[in-house]
């Protein structure tokens, strides 16, 4: 794929347009950093047993890729396993509607899922969700978004 400043045929005045060219010779103009939003879990939602984290991201060029991590309330990495089964792509036109000013070519297959994440696996507490979104550009996006693991705790016999 080429990419450049101005597309062929255009002005070279567009020296703020990116550009995408496929191999169809089809251009993607690439203007804006991607976006991103937390779905699930929501803001200091306390969760319990398995959850799945859900959002979108769009980008007016393409979205290369969405990486998940999870990250104790102090910011460090708890588990580099969260970098895999993450899905994109799947259908929301909820996402395309709302915000008619999306230039995604890949509207509605905006969303992104985490498989079912355990939460028996990792300490009751304060956690923060990391999403990062790259366009095809190598540009980024972070969203963080707290959220507390709280399972119960069994009780002992004769307590």
């Amino acid at each position: 794929m080429a990419r450049g400043i101005s597309p062929p045929g255009h002005p070279q005045n567009w020296v703020d347009l990116f550009y995408e060219l496929t191999p169809e010779g089809k251009v993607i103009n690439d203007t804006e950093v991607p976006r991103l939003w937390v779905d699930q879990p929501g803001h200091a939602e306390e969760v319990s047993g398995t959850f799945s984290p859900f959002g979108w991201a769009t980008d007016d060029g393409r979205v290369d890729r969405v990486q998940v991590r999870l990250l104790d309330a102090d910011g460090q990495l708890v588990d580099s396993l969260w970098y895999s089964q993450l899905i994109y792509g799947f259908e929301r036109p909820d996402v395309c509607q709302v915000h008619s000013d999306l230039q995604d070519p890949n509207c509605p297959r905006v969303g992104w899922l985490k498989q079912s994440i355990d939460t028996t696996n990792y300490p009751n507490g304060t956690y923060i969700l990391e999403v990062t979104v790259w366009d095809h550009l190598d540009r980024s996006v972070v969203f963080k978004r707290t959220f507390v693991i709280d399972n119960l705790v069994p009780r002992r016999l004769g307590t």
